[in-house]
């Protein structure tokens, strides 16, 4: 067997020609460098200087994974807010108790109009109700204005241009008003005075009801009155003497009579029956 250690530009060789490297003896050192193990025993040479590096070999093959779980590491920080994520699907209902009734909400919208219901049965016969008011049918007015000025006393005075009467109960010919019903009615006069006094009254039924005195030029004497007559009453004017019947009409000025019923006692038509104009008597039209 030979071992042979050799310098490679100082590699060392060795060579041992002994059949057995534990009998070698001897070493003879050629002039190769080479030493040469005789078959004697041989004793161990100096230590010898270290050597170069060798290249660096090829990457050997992967090992096998180990079989062995390292320690679990300690807890990290808390990562930071993520995104929101989609709403989930609505859960069960819980079994939680019912909470208190809530406050009543504000009135909807009015609905649309349903349909028509099926018509009821006919009712019972209802109580007699309150008189209503009275048919135009009883009615009674009249307008008049004064045609010759200065009359007559002792008598009506005839204002004889009609304004209204369609039922004919005033008498345009002698002045007089005549009622045909039971009622309320309200007569008026408006009469202009010229050049010398007026004194004028109404009357009713011979007994004067209002007067009225006017003294300066073209000013006017009126009155109103409201009186409850009886068919057949009689309302007319009349002045007080032929010192005091400055009663005037004129294109610009005019003096009237008026009268109409405010309502009728009963909403019943009375039976009308003709009557007779009122007998004019100069002994009987006195002022008082």
């Amino acid at each position: 067997m030979s071992w042979y250690v050799q310098s490679w530009s100082g590699l060392l060789c060795a060579s041992l020609l002994c059949s057995n490297f534990l009998k070698a003896r001897k070493a003879v050192k050629h002039d190769s460098g080479c030493f040469h193990c005789l078959a004697e025993t041989c004793v161990p040479g100096n230590k010898g200087d270290v050597g170069t590096d060798g290249r660096p070999g090829y990457q050997g093959p992967a090992g096998e994974p180990g079989v062995c779980k390292g320690d679990m590491g300690e807890i990290g920080q808390p990562g930071g807010l993520g995104i929101p994520g989609t709403k989930g699907d609505q859960g069960e209902q819980g079994p939680g108790i019912s909470g208190p009734k809530g406050e009543k909400g504000d009135t909807g919208p009015q609905g649309p109009v349903g349909m028509g219901g099926v018509k009821g049965v006919k009712g019972e016969l209802g109580l007699t109700g309150i008189p209503g008011p009275c048919s135009p049918a009883i009615q009674s007015a009249f307008s008049a204005k004064l045609t010759n000025m200065y009359p007559a006393p002792d008598q009506p005075v005839p204002f004889t241009a009609v304004i209204y009467n369609i039922q004919f109960h005033y008498n345009p010919s002698s002045g007089v008003y005549r009622a045909h019903v039971n009622g309320t009615y309200v007569f008026s006069y408006q009469l202009v005075a010229y050049s010398k006094p007026l004194k004028v009254g109404l009357f009713l039924n011979f007994i004067p009801v209002v007067k009225s005195t006017e003294i300066v030029t073209l000013e006017t004497a009126s009155q109103q009155v409201v009186l409850h007559l009886y068919m057949g009453d009689q309302v007319w004017l009349q002045v007080k003497d032929q010192n005091n019947n400055g009663m005037y009409t004129g294109t610009e000025y005019s003096s009237i009579f008026s009268g109409f019923l405010l309502y009728p006692d009963s909403c019943d038509m009375p039976l009308f029956r003709e009557m007779d104009n009122p007998i004019i008597n100069n002994g009987k039209y006195n002022w008082n």
